[in-house]
């Protein structure tokens, strides 16, 4: 990933201690406030993360 933002492992996702979809909302406003376009992941039985549209670099 580009712009110094390291991957989201499932061993930092277990010490947060959020939930799943806390998390993933998170991360992808982070790679939206980075300026991403897409952001691809395992996350299909997060239905309400999957269809996030965020503006970008905010």
């Amino acid at each position: 990933m580009d712009g110094g933002i390291p991957p989201a492992g499932r061993a930092h996702a277990a010490r947060v201690g959020r939930s799943p979809v806390a998390q993933a909302t998170d991360r992808v406003r982070l790679l939206a406030a980075h300026h991403a376009s897409v952001a691809s992941s395992d996350w299909r039985r997060l239905t309400t993360v999957l269809p996030m549209v965020l503006p970008r670099g905010r």
